[in-house]
């Protein structure tokens, strides 16, 4: 239901609050990440040919939609120990998607927008049984509101955006 009245609506912004991945399809440039520079902590090593290029205490930390959207993978190669995860990250990440559409028009210096096509088509598997379908259903509820919550505590990025003043002002409108 909500393809028929929620995602119409929400193209009239030019932000979509979720587009499912197995029926969305992006510019490849508007996906890639930015590096920015960042202080080094105390204790952090380099390489030396960076060292010389960025400065003792900088070194270069990728972000953006690609970033943002891997995170969660990255997390869980990374972290032996799930404990250390908190369950905000975990919790926000079953909800990958989201936070895709929210990074992509909130890119830094970029004024991306997303948009429904009703004439679109696409297949994609469904959960084969009610425990299945519950369970689906389940993770999306959570990853939905905590993705959700993302946005809101990083309203500001917004700002940082290529968007127009007006664009900006009704992207605020649409997420509250």
């Amino acid at each position: 239901m909500s393809n028929i009245l929620d995602k119409p609506f929400e193209s009239v912004f030019g932000y979509i609050t979720v587009l499912p991945g197995a029926f969305s399809a992006y510019r490849y440039i508007a996906l890639q990440n930015t590096k920015n520079k960042k202080d080094k902590k105390e204790g952090e090593e380099g390489p030396n040919e960076k060292e010389e290029e960025e400065g003792p205490n900088e070194k270069e930390e990728e972000e953006g939609p690609l970033a943002s959207y891997f995170k969660g993978e990255i997390n869980d190669e990374k972290k032996v120990d799930k404990k250390e995860e908190s369950i905000f990250t975990a919790n926000m990440y079953l909800a990958e998607d989201r936070i895709l559409c929210f990074e992509l028009v909130a890119k830094r210096d970029s004024s991306w927008l997303l948009h429904y096509v009703k004439s679109s088509q696409a297949e994609t598997d469904v959960p084969e049984d009610i425990a299945g379908l519950i369970s689906q259903r389940r993770r999306w509820l959570n990853g939905s509101f905590f993705a959700s919550f993302h946005a809101i505590l990083h309203f500001y990025y917004i700002w940082r955006s290529g968007h127009s003043i007006s664009r900006k002002i009704f992207l605020h409108i649409e997420m509250a």
